[in-house]
């Protein structure tokens, strides 16, 4: 997902009133848009067709249309958002869910907007569904979290796509935190045409665990599901190691990718690939059981566990010597040599 550059067409602060909520723009006065409702539903900066800014509404099963960048810090309930399409956002809006913001809705449709609409959960920001709902647009977990009861990855007609681990609006990577995706029944992940559905993780230092026990496991998975995962088509995976810092790391790391109280289908498979950057940036697929190299210290096994429903990773990390201790071994050595010609 694109990092919004600027908000300065909009920036977006709800405040309650009440039952309401009122979404203010930087080019719309309070006093201009207050009580300026729609019946059924709401445009979120639509001042190319509409010639306004966000406006309220007092229905909270109001479903809003939204064309362009907006970020939410308060809890707002609403129905469905539909992503339009905008010339003021032609790759598609994103919608920025910052510190203290809560979005309580049933679901997103992806109505013909540009392929990078969709949502950025930041840190302290959560996206509750609240219904079964159905997610055809791509989201990016920035430290947030998205929950609901029974979530479908994917529409009929576009994939969902997911990054654990992205930039928030200011630029900053921030991690992915455990559970970041979680429901409490059912998680289906279905694709019926490409391009598939598709999860990426880009990992960094906060990720990975110490100990591979299941329970350790299912505690941090980024995808977690209190009961079943239904993978009713193949989907892809793909790991980034590059923000890892490994110059402090030393032995055996666990990394929890996703984890499930039972899999409803295991004749479909998850396809996981990673980007080595040591040959190119080139994209690697992956074998389960198979250990492979991430340069010359590093080396990882991607698994299933089929008893305990967990998709995980170890990782081995050789400790790298210090100049220092390459010092002392070529000094030792040095020693050794002469000795060795001394003795001759």
């Amino acid at each position: 997902m694109k990092k919004i550059l600027t908000l300065s067409t909009l920036f977006a602060a709800a405040i309650s009133f009440g039952a309401e909520t009122v979404w203010y723009s930087n080019n719309t006065s309070s006093a201009a848009i207050e009580g300026a409702y729609w019946g059924d539903s709401a445009n979120w900066n639509n001042p190319v067709e509409e010639g306004v800014g966000p406006t309220n509404t007092t229905d909270i099963n109001a479903a809003v249309n939204l064309y362009n960048n907006i970020y939410i810090d308060t809890e707002v309930n609403i129905n469905a958002v539909f992503f339009k399409p905008s010339t003021t956002a032609p790759d598609g809006a994103t919608l920025v869910v910052k510190d203290g913001g809560t979005l309580n809705a049933t679901g997103f449709t992806h109505d013909n907007a540009g392929a990078d609409a969709g949502v950025l959960i930041e840190s302290g920001g959560s996206v509750n569904l609240t219904q079964n709902a159905s997610l055809p647009v791509n989201f990016s977990f920035a430290g947030g979290t998205l929950s609901g009861n029974n979530i479908d990855v994917a529409g009929t007609s576009r994939p969902g796509n997911f990054v654990f681990g992205a930039e928030d609006e200011s630029g900053n990577f921030r991690a992915a935190v455990a559970h970041s995706f979680a429901v409490v029944n059912k998680i289906k992940i279905y694709s019926l045409a490409d391009p598939r559905t598709t999860f990426r993780f880009n990992l960094d230092t906060p990720n990975l665990l110490i100990g591979g026990s299941a329970s350790n496991l299912k505690d941090n998975a980024f995808i977690y599901s209190g009961n079943e995962i239904e993978i009713a088509a193949n989907f892809s995976s793909l790991i980034d190691f590059s923000r890892i810092d490994f110059s402090a790391l030393s032995g055996e790391y666990f990394v929890s990718f996703m984890a499930m109280e039972r899999n409803y289908h295991e004749d479909k498979t998850i396809d996981f690939s990673y980007l080595d950057d040591f040959n190119g940036g080139v994209e690697t697929a992956i074998e389960y059981g198979q250990e492979y190299n991430y340069g010359d210290n590093v080396s990882f096994v991607v698994s299933y566990d089929n008893a305990n429903k967990i998709y995980s990773m170890v990782m081995n990390v050789a400790a790298i010597p210090e100049p220092s201790t390459y010092a002392a071994l070529f000094g030792a050595i040095a020693l050794a040599f002469v000795a060795s010609r001394r003795r001759k």
